[in-house]
């Protein structure tokens, strides 16, 4: 029992101490650094996955069936527009066209006899040296010389461009792949392509954008203006590099993507010297011609907690409020608000995490001296 009086004396010693002081210190209000929410002018920039595409690449078919011949091309390499590519047997084909200029020969023939025929016909029948009947069927003779020579020439016209399709060139300038076939092979319409040729010095670049983006975007007025005059698009390749050459949009999709929320967008990029390749995947980075006006805060003000993305915004009478937002592009030091904050704003940017919304405090705008052990 002994032993618990000093703990008694303690504690009375305390509770006159307590009640016999001076009245309870005032904390004093806590000192942040503000800055205010200000309006710029900047390009912003986009960045999206893309996907390389030719606008020119053309699948080489057979359009006449036969052994395959000769091909005139180095795989891998570049042809010219009219350079010949492959030869199919055109043996066959001529023959055809032989046989359908003989017809047409003849057809002319029959159609020249019967048109002196009736040349004859029509200085007799005035004298009455042949019956209307039979002027009738000379006349008819020629009209149905004449349908037999437009259909021997039709015939013959068919059986050139058959002949004509034997031999297979280069529709436009471009690198081939490989041969997909091998001399001797019988091709036809039914093989498939023999080759590929990747023409042209543009390329067209593909990403999506999102459903959200694409309604900012055509909120804007984006709809009304040439897409020529949008955005400048590069490519930034795997490694960090950035293409030399600078394209523009030219197309963007009449229907959101159901499945993926997405709009599709294409641009053009021009390849002079054939660096890029079809299929091949890079960054699309969009930057907006015209200059767009913008709200921004310091990085340094933007925090993030479980109930989204806010700042600490300091009012009139230096309470402290919380201001959810949603940001946008980060331009340097600072973070363009799309959304929940007001041009001259003050908010937290030192000091954030000594206060509280509802808290008072004492407000220095940013700039002047600052403590950081505040």
């Amino acid at each position: 029992m002994r032993q618990s009086i000093p703990i008694y004396l303690a504690i009375l010693v305390g509770s006159l101490t307590g009640c016999g002081g001076p009245e309870d210190v005032e904390m004093p209000v806590p000192q942040v650094f503000v800055q205010e929410a200000k309006m710029i002018e900047y390009r912003p920039v986009g960045s999206f996955n893309a996907r390389l595409e030719s606008r020119n690449e053309v699948q080489l078919t057979a359009l006449v069936s036969g052994e395959l011949q000769a091909i005139h091309f180095e795989e891998g390499k570049v042809v010219n527009a009219g350079d010949p590519l492959f030869d199919i047997d055109p043996s066959s084909y001529a023959a055809n066209v032989a046989a359908a200029d003989a017809d047409r020969i003849r057809a002319k023939s029959t159609l020249d006899n019967n048109q002196k025929t009736l040349n004859r016909a029509l200085a007799l029948i005035d004298d009455g040296y042949i019956s209307q009947s039979e002027f009738d069927q000379i006349e008819s003779d020629v009209n149905s010389a004449a349908a037999q020579l437009r259909s021997a020439e039709a015939n013959l016209q068919r059986a050139q461009v058959d002949l004509d399709h034997a031999s297979i060139k280069a529709a436009t300038t471009g690198r081939m792949s490989r041969s997909n076939f091998n001399v001797g092979e019988v091709v036809g319409p039914e093989s498939g392509p023999l080759a590929t040729l990747i023409g042209g010095n543009m390329m067209d670049v593909i990403f999506q954008i999102s459903e959200a983006a694409w309604y900012r975007a055509a909120r804007n007025g984006l709809p009304d203006v040439s897409l020529y005059d949008v955005a400048d698009v590069e490519l930034v390749f795997n490694d960090g590099d950035v293409f030399s050459e600078v394209g523009y949009i030219d197309y963007i999709a009449n229907r959101v993507n159901e499945s993926t929320a997405t709009v599709e967008v294409r641009a053009t990029v021009p390849n002079p010297n054939d660096i890029l390749r079809p299929g091949q995947f890079v960054t699309a980075r969009l930057t907006l011609k015209e200059p767009q006006s913008a709200l921004v805060v310091p990085q340094a003000a933007v925090q993030v907690d479980q109930r989204g993305t806010y700042v600490l915004a300091v009012r009139e009478d230096n309470m402290v409020t919380r201001v959810n937002i949603v940001t946008g592009q980060r331009l340097a030091e600072n973070v363009v608000i799309e959304e929940g904050l007001e041009e001259g704003a003050l908010v937290i940017i030192n000091g954030i995490h000594r206060v509280r919304a509802g808290q008072t405090v004492s407000a220095k705008i940013a700039g002047q001296e600052q403590n950081d052990d505040i």
